[in-house]
């Protein structure tokens, strides 16, 4: 959860402080609040943001290992619990 939030709040603060805001659909900008430009906050907040897309990216691809390893190692056929219950009914 930390790194979910973290990454969109590192993203804002690194362009707000890079002096790129960020635009909402093209209908505003959005400034993050008490953040000026600032070479040194930009490398900072860059640096979390890559951290938290390294771990989030690592988080997914450990999920789907786990995953394929309840398939084809355990053979649990854990993956129809996460299927919706009218598709699950029918793989049974």
């Amino acid at each position: 959860y930390i790194a979910a939030l973290g990454m969109p709040i590192s993203g804002w603060i690194m362009s707000t402080a890079a002096g790129h805001s960020p635009n909402w659909f093209f209908l505003m900008t959005l400034k993050a609040p008490g953040i000026d430009q600032n070479r040194q906050l930009t490398r900072i907040a860059s640096d979390i943001h890559h951290i938290g897309a390294f771990i989030i990216a690592t988080l997914i691809i450990i999920h789907i290992g786990a995953a394929l390893k309840h398939h084809f190692i355990n053979k649990d056929n854990v993956y129809i619990k996460m299927l919706p219950r009218f598709v699950a009914r029918k793989m049974r």
